[in-house]
């Protein structure tokens, strides 16, 4: 049976009203932590996820989620942090992508003990939001909806596939095709597709006026402009002792006009050695399959960890592109619990392969080629030291020769309430004043927008003058620890 863990994003409310604060509560062991989304901008990430009462799981009713939004610098500290203090039900945020300086994320909620509707939310470039679409049909009779982290963007025009299912009962499984236009910010098409599949990812070709909707299965459902079934073919995996099919959450890339290359999960055969010639055993692997505009296969290639405990791919861009006109595949390890991280050259040849071992049931949920020939990984695990039902997220770079770098872990308690900032605007000096009369500042750091270090100190004081003259005009950010390890990150405005 599938497995499957979705990790929900709960809607961005707007930053004009009273729902959010800035770095109120960042990470804090109260919540599980998931992160979901990384979207590059020339000098920063932003990072987006959520915030739950407890581990999301796809068929739990009624959870209570809050969304987070991160912008990290190149170096890895965060610039900027919005939180929403109000926590609602079931609303949550599918993905984040960014087109002409606008961020459009797209979703679904469910009210409290109410139906499923999809949700597309328009916002600037400071997050604040334009308008806000929903789906006025819904969704009657599921239990939850699903809405894919991948989809095809023409234009302006966005096509983006899900389901809907019942957990309990006899609805099942109903793919369905939504098409978006995001300048209008109107559906343009929303219907339901048949036969029952679960749909991973999908292809416009713009040209033929075909769309191709990739299944769980690796079964490919190919569509007419009206979306009509035209024909279903498979992704097959041929070997000398079998012939699977790609399967599983799968990445797609276009190589040349008549030839794509997909990711996935696929079960390799093996001579089990033991003198018996008929006998095999198989192992998933992370495989990158190669096929023509027929989907037959001219390649395939396949990477597993020296245990053959089966592998999983990433749930969002488990092949991407690097940097140096190589490749990187990413994903998980069942049961023996890290994450596998593969780079290779132009041809697919292995450059090195990289396992983290992680013991609390990692997830690998996206990745994203840096300048320099290596990749961020972002990850989800479980924060056993918080409890069974609280994740933590954790932010990765392994460099263009496989070296590791931490960059952050989402999981440790900062809060501004610590310490106050005074005064906000200013113009000359401002002060930082611990709340705790035996609580201590031992450092600060600060920032401009950019992420761009400009003064760093060691201290042991509760109170502290910083002379800000000579900066522009302008908003900067200092982040710090109290004496008790305690994080803490203010912004203020240079006028």
């Amino acid at each position: 049976m599938i497995k499957l863990v979705i990790l929900n994003i709960s809607l961005f409310l707007s930053l004009l009203g009273n729902s959010q604060s800035f770095n109120d509560l960042l990470f804090s062991s109260n919540y599980s932590t998931t992160l979901t989304d990384i979207i590059e901008l020339d000098s920063f990430y932003i990072v987006t996820g959520t915030q739950s009462d407890t581990v999301v799981q796809w068929y739990t009713h009624n959870l209570k989620r809050r969304a987070i939004y991160l912008k990290i610098n190149k170096t890895g500290s965060i610039l900027d942090t919005i939180i929403f203090d109000t926590i609602g039900y079931n609303a949550y945020i599918s993905f984040t992508l960014r087109k002409d300086s606008f961020y459009y994320c797209v979703g679904r909620d469910e009210p409290y003990n109410d139906t499923n509707r999809l949700v597309v939310e328009k916002r600037d470039i400071n997050f604040n939001l334009i308008s806000r679409y929903i789906y006025p049909g819904g969704i009657l009779g599921a239990d939850v909806m699903l809405v894919n982290p991948t989809y095809s963007l023409n234009d302006s025009i966005l096509y983006l596939t899900g389901n809907y299912f019942r957990y309990y009962g006899q609805l099942g499984f109903y793919p369905f095709i939504a098409v978006f236009n995001l300048n209008a910010m109107q559906m343009e098409f929303f219907r339901p597709l048949y036969p029952d599949y679960i749909p991973v990812n999908m292809q416009c070709d713009t040209v033929s006026k075909e769309y191709r909707i990739y299944d769980f299965s690796g079964y490919v459902y190919t569509y007419d402009s009206s979306f009509m079934l035209l024909r279903k073919d498979s992704l097959m995996v041929h070997t000398p002792v079998s012939t699977i099919s790609l399967e599983n959450r799968m990445s797609l890339l276009k190589l040349t006009d008549s030839t794509t290359a997909f990711c996935g999960s696929n079960l390799s055969v093996f001579n089990s050695n033991s003198g018996n010639s008929n006998m095999y055993y198989g192992v998933h692997s992370l495989t990158v399959l190669i096929v023509d505009s027929n989907f037959n296969e001219i390649n395939h290639f396949y990477w597993y960890h020296d245990s053959l405990i089966p592998s999983v791919p990433s749930y969002q861009h488990c092949l991407i592109r690097s940097a140096d006109n190589g490749y990187i595949v990413g994903g998980g390890i069942n049961t023996q619990e890290g994450i596998l991280v593969v780079k290779t050259d132009s041809n697919f040849n292995t450059v090195w392969q990289k396992y983290i071992d992680i013991d609390s049931l990692p997830y690998v949920i996206d990745m994203i080629s840096t300048s320099d020939g290596g990749v961020l990984v972002l990850y989800s695990f479980l924060d056993t030291e918080n409890g069974p039902d609280k994740y933590a997220s954790k932010l990765i770079k392994i460099g263009p020769n496989g070296e590791v770098t931490t960059i952050y872990e989402f999981n440790t308690p900062m809060q501004n309430s610590m310490v106050n900032l005074y005064p906000n605007p200013a113009s000359k000096q401002i002060t930082l004043e611990s709340k705790q009369a035996g609580q201590r500042i031992i450092s600060y750091t600060l920032y401009d927008v950019q992420g761009k270090v400009l003064q760093s100190k060691q201290l042991n004081s509760r109170q502290v003058q910083i002379d800000i003259q000579q900066l522009s005009k302008g908003v900067y950010i200092i982040q710090g620890r109290t004496m008790d390890g305690t994080k803490f990150s203010q912004k203020f405005v240079k006028e």
